[in-house]
């Protein structure tokens, strides 16, 4: 599922920085009076955003200046607004050339400036608020989908095979199978604590570890759990998924069914030590004890095996 979900994601998501780009360019280029569809289809379909780099330095000799009276597009050598007639810089009053605010004598006729002019509106230029956001997306977007995908890859790698590995047995089956002592002294517990509960709302585990190299170091890449469920026969139906990442987690969910004698799940699953697990009975998660004990001399068949 989490593969599925993350295929279907990739081609969204490439589809989201074109699509970006070519809105932003085609609106841009129209403020500027250039083509904008040409430059919206050079930007969003020459590869590696070498359209739209292209574009952006192209678009630096084309002006975005407004009218500030009736917004048609000017230009820095526009003295009036060609379209109402405003007057957008100061002007020489001896030859008639545009000047700037701050000049003392015109540079062309070396006629005197006074110092101010009242009578004209500079051009505005229109705010560019949408570059940002677009630089931003082309940046996030890709390591959103890296990390979405490593994190789903990560935890569809985590389920492995351990699904496959289990096996349900009765009682008298399983404790017959292991002929360990300690096996049947965590069985005779688990009974004195269900009759002292007196309920079947607590389930009871026995987890198996190995050794590494003979160091008292746990080793959870293989691990085993052998699951009591009161009421829970060996005909229930078992289901098991992993969720998380940096922590994940097993869930096991049970299916009350069939015969109600007592019963015992076998589960091998294939994790690291950070594998937490959970489990549910009817869709209700319910609470366990769970023990650890050395890895037995017979290893817990799977059903394959059986």
């Amino acid at each position: 599922m989490r593969l599925s979900f993350v295929m279907l994601l990739f081609p969204v998501m490439l589809l989201i920085i074109p699509v970006l780009i070519g809105v932003y360019v085609y609106s841009d280029a129209r403020n500027r009076n250039m083509n904008a569809v040409l430059w919206a289809l050079i930007a969003v379909f020459a590869p590696s955003l070498i359209g739209f780099i292209i574009y952006l330095l192209v678009r630096s000799s084309h002006s975005n200046l407004k009218c500030p009276k009736c917004k048609a597009s000017v230009t820095e050598q526009y003295a009036v607004c060609p379209n109402c007639g405003t007057k957008l810089k100061a002007v020489c009053s001896s030859c008639g050339i545009p000047v700037e605010q701050e000049w003392k004598v015109c540079p062309n006729c070396a006629q005197p400036l006074p110092e101010y002019q009242m009578d004209c509106t500079p051009p505005v230029r229109a705010k560019d608020k949408n570059l940002g956001k677009i630089l931003a997306a082309i940046i996030i977007v890709p390591v959103l989908f890296i990390i979405i995908a490593v994190l789903s890859f990560g935890a569809y790698d985590s389920s492995g095979a351990a699904s496959m590995m289990s096996a349900s047995y009765t009682s008298e089956e399983y404790l017959e199978m292991m002929e360990n002592p300690e096996v049947d002294r965590w069985w005779e517990e688990c009974q004195k604590k269900k009759a002292y509960q007196e309920g079947e709302n607590t389930a009871y585990v026995l987890r198996y570890y190995s050794f590494l190299d003979h160091e008292e170091e746990k080793d959870f890449n293989t691990t085993c759990y052998a699951i009591y469920i009161p009421s829970v026969g060996a005909e229930s139906n078992i289901s098991v998924d992993y969720s998380g990442t940096f922590k994940k987690t097993m869930d096991l969910r049970f299916t009350s069914g069939g015969k109600k004698e007592a019963a015992i799940h076998c589960i091998t699953s294939k994790s690291d030590d950070s594998l937490t697990l959970k489990l549910y009975r009817d869709e209700k998660e319910i609470n366990y004890e769970i023990l650890d004990v050395p890895f037995p001399t017979e290893p817990v068949e799977s059903e394959e095996e059986r």
